[in-house]
């Protein structure tokens, strides 16, 4: 057995070093076909053998299309380390402006939350349930670590305790929450919960008017608001009012009188924060609100009137996934970087009676470190968001957003300067079947996808559109596909002319999260320049709707077609 063998036998067990590991990763590098070696290696010890013997994979092999892969399960039961494979392989394959379309058994998509994404808000009630988790966003709730039988629905006395993420909450009353961890929120009641630790953004409609939360100094009773409570290791708290008003109490067992019961209330309105120590008002702690040190999840209500030079005329609105735009519904940290970014789509899905007025979906990013920047003016006098590339690692996921078996996809982007190949996703759509738009060299555009498709025999696909146009780094441009299984249309367009098509290879149907600016594992591939629009339809646009969002869009960002 030679150094590479032995070099795989420890990956397959999960038991490479990170040496370990680049050491491999540059033995696929260096020739084509020891990719194709590694993957036969591969599908041996996944028994993907008939996929092996599949004529579309011997043809992508002899090509050096060779999909990229993570790394397998470990067999052995030990540690995995935290490193994946497959960056090597991935530079081999692609070259520029990308569509991936995977399907089936080596999915590479992970779920968004550490628990697994959920979005439980239509769950049947449990008897006693007064709340219940409606989403989760990269969250560890540790009342799972223990094996509990309702780690999302919640009755009177039981605690939320999150570790890390965001947990959204909903009440009974229709009070929404949302609370950062680490975390401890007791729900008393139907409309109302004690904050032990950590902080919460509330949402409260005219149903659930009254919605209080105590914290172990003070107490708040809402009168119609969006607000924001935190409590430190102290147990001291601050009170922030977005919007609306609230009565803040400090801790009424230290009064001796109903004159000093009522001293110590105090009437917060909008913009306004107040910080109780020790139970104690301070005069020098009453200041103004800080919204950006909360997340938050607001409405989201699209004034086209008075807000036409950012909205963009897109046609079919009703039928759209995904809108995200740059200069609208962006929540920003204290350092301008993207805390979340509103989907536009939301403001024009038909309403239900029972559907709140704040049922938005969003694209978040939790972690501080990882937030792309907000650039005001990112290109074209217009804001957008920037990447920094494998230097910065940022992405943001989004909460979970249904995609139909076929759609349309349109983003404003432009390319920073790298060196090397620059590799990146700019967008990863989740479900069944992936669809993935990436950049891999600096300036060469190119469009292919790959699949396995597990119906009974798993059989693998791989399709590749050669695209030879470059693109000019710091250029903004538009890249377009259109996907359809049914009609066994696939094109990609660039600046509004057809560069490249094929066969589409299966339906895109999901519920999934999606990532903006890296590979669905998020912890690689991660894209180096500006997204500015992001335009995802349910279904394939006929040619005339789509021209005039193509045109829409050139028009908005001086694009000139090709």
């Amino acid at each position: 057995m030679n150094n590479v063998e032995k070099l795989f036998d420890r990956y397959v067990d999960g038991l490479l070093t990170s040496e370990e590991l680049a050491d491999l990763e540059d033995w696929i590098a260096s020739d084509p076909s020891h990719a194709k070696q590694f993957l036969e290696w591969s599908a041996t010890h996944l028994d993907l053998g008939v996929a092996l013997r599949s004529d579309a994979l011997r043809e992508a092999v002899s090509q050096s299309r060779v999909p990229q892969l993570t790394q397998p399960e470990n067999v052995s039961g030990s540690a995995q380390p935290q490193n994946v494979l497959g960056s090597a392989v991935g530079y081999l394959i692609v070259s520029g402006v990308a569509v991936i379309l995977t399907i089936g058994i080596l999915s590479l998509i992970r779920p968004w939350s550490s628990g697994g994404q959920t979005n439980v808000a239509e769950t049947e009630t449990k008897n006693g349930v007064i709340a219940r988790v409606v989403q989760r966003i990269d969250c560890v709730i540790e009342n799972e670590k223990w094996g509990a039988s309702s780690a999302t629905h919640f009755e009177a006395g039981q605690s939320v305790l999150i570790s890390e993420g965001l947990a959204i909450i909903e009440f009974d009353r229709g009070a929404r929450v949302i609370l950062e961890g680490p975390a401890d929120l007791e729900i008393v009641s139907d409309n109302s919960g004690f904050l032990r630790s950590g902080k919460l953004t509330a949402n409260v409609p005219e149903s659930a008017i009254g919605f209080e939360i105590v914290t172990p100094n003070s107490r708040v009773v809402d009168h119609g608001t969006e607000f924001g409570i935190s409590v430190d290791a102290n147990g001291d708290s601050e009170t922030h009012v977005f919007d609306g008003e609230v009565e803040l109490f400090a801790d009424l067992n230290q009064a001796t009188s109903p004159t000093e019961i009522e001293s110590k209330s105090l009437h917060l309105v909008e913009r306004e924060a107040a910080r109780v120590t020790n139970g104690v008002f301070h005069e020098t702690e009453h200041f103004p609100a800080s919204p950006r040190e909360f997340i938050r999840v607001a409405s989201l209500e699209v004034d086209e009137e008075n807000d036409s030079v950012t909205v963009s005329d897109l046609p079919q609105r009703d039928r759209l996934a995904m809108w995200f735009e740059a200069s609208q519904g962006v929540q920003l940290d204290a350092d301008s970087r993207i805390v979340s970014w509103q989907n536009l789509a939301s403001a024009y899905q038909p309403k239900s009676t029972n559907q709140s007025s704040f049922e938005t979906s969003a694209a978040w990013q939790v972690n501080s470190q990882r937030r792309p920047r907000w650039d005001k003016d990112g290109f074209a006098n217009r804001p957008a968001i920037e990447f920094g590339g494998f230097e910065s690692n940022e992405f943001l996921a989004t909460s979970p957003i249904k995609t139909g078996p076929d759609t349309t996809v349109l983003v404003v982007c432009s390319f920073g300067r790298v060196s090397g190949l620059g590799y990146g996703h700019i967008l990863s759509l989740g479900g069944r079947g992936k669809l993935i738009m990436v950049r891999s060299k600096p300036q060469l555009p190119g469009v292919f996808s790959w699949s396995f498709d597990h119906e009974q025999t798993p059989k693998f696909r791989l399709r590749s559109l050669e695209v030879k146009a470059e693109i000019a780094e710091e250029t903004p441009m538009i890249g377009a596909i259109r996907y359809s299984s049914n009609s066994n249309i696939f094109q990609f367009y660039q600046n509004g002319k057809l560069v490249a098509e094929g066969d589409p290879v299966g339906s895109l149907v999901g519920n999934e999260s999606h990532i903006i600016g890296c590979g669905n594992e998020r912890n690689r591939f991660f894209f180096k320049g500006r997204v500015a629009e992001i335009v995802v339809y349910d279904h394939m646009l006929d040619q005339q709707s789509f021209s005039q969002a193509s045109s829409a869009l050139m028009k908005k960002y001086g694009i000139e077609f090709n």
